[in-house]
């Protein structure tokens, strides 16, 4: 202290004055010193503790973003497994309508669920405009179906010449069609005109009956299901469309269905097995 320091310097009677106010200057000097070294150290490590403090609260900010991020994409994934739980059970009970329609229909009887396509294909033959051949499965079109002429030097053209009444047909045959939902065999017979090479003719005839199956596949009958063919008419084929709907069962069905069968019995007894399956 400084009480001690004075006493010190008073302790030295031979020194003079200045001696004692050298050796109280060199002995403050050396505390001050020590002071300020202390001060600096002490400040040392406060910056230092001041730097650990700041990287610990930067890595909790981090931790804590990081856990905010985590906590928005947990939230998103449980909205989402919640919405596909939901789809899935909406798709569950669609399944099971179904299901249990499939079974009630399976259960139909046989004649009853025949009789309702018959009288549904009877509809629409009343209109005049196709008939169904019931012991070859040929969908004849009454109503014949022309195009507009075409010459061989001018534009090469495949429309309808009556628009209207083959939008009719067209629609006619597509309804038939659904009831059976077997191959579409689509034969078309085309009159050539005056002049030209015949492969003019049947590219004309083959286009002719592509416009067909374009024009049915528009009304839902699937492509794959639709074969035809296209050629001019020659000695002894009548031209026109001829439609067969190509399915193993058609004859059991219509006759199955027919009015004498009421009893939901065909010609020979009770209906095949492969009847019930085509239309379960």
């Amino acid at each position: 202290s400084e009480a001690r320091i004075v006493e010190a310097v008073r302790a030295l009677p031979t020194q003079t004055f200045e001696g004692k106010l050298e050796v109280f200057e060199q002995r403050w000097a050396v505390r001050i010193d020590g002071d300020l070294r202390r001060s600096a150290e002490a400040q040392g490590r406060l910056i230092e503790e001041t730097a650990t403090c700041r990287a610990d609260a930067e890595r909790w900010r981090e931790l804590r973003e990081e856990t905010a991020r985590a906590a928005e994409v947990a939230a998103a994934e449980t909205m989402e497994a919640r919405r596909k739980a939901a789809d899935l059970e909406r798709d569950m009970v669609m399944l099971k309508l179904q299901l249990e329609e499939a079974e009630r229909k399976r259960n139909e009887p046989e004649g009853a669920l025949a009789a309702e396509i018959f009288g549904k294909v009877k509809d629409i033959e009343r209109r005049g405009r196709v008939r169904i051949n019931r012991q070859n499965g040929e969908l004849e079109v009454t109503r014949n179906i022309e195009f507009t002429g075409v010459k061989p030097s001018g534009p090469f053209v495949v429309e309808f010449r009556d628009g209207p009444l083959a939008t009719q047909v067209l629609d006619d045959i597509a309804e038939v069609w659904k009831f059976f939902e077997g191959v579409l065999d689509l034969h078309f017979v085309s009159k050539p005109g005056r002049g030209g090479k015949a492969d003019f003719w049947e590219r004309l005839a083959h286009e002719q009956a592509m416009h067909f199956k374009t024009e049915l596949t528009r009304r839902g009958v699937p492509e794959m299901m639709i074969t035809f063919k296209g050629q001019p008419m020659s000695k002894g084929v009548e031209p026109g469309l001829r439609i067969f709907l190509k399915r193993d069962v058609f004859a059991d069905v219509m006759v199955l269905s027919a009015p004498a069968a009421k009893s939901g019995r065909g010609r020979k007894g009770s209906p095949s097995p492969e009847v019930a399956r085509a239309h379960r």
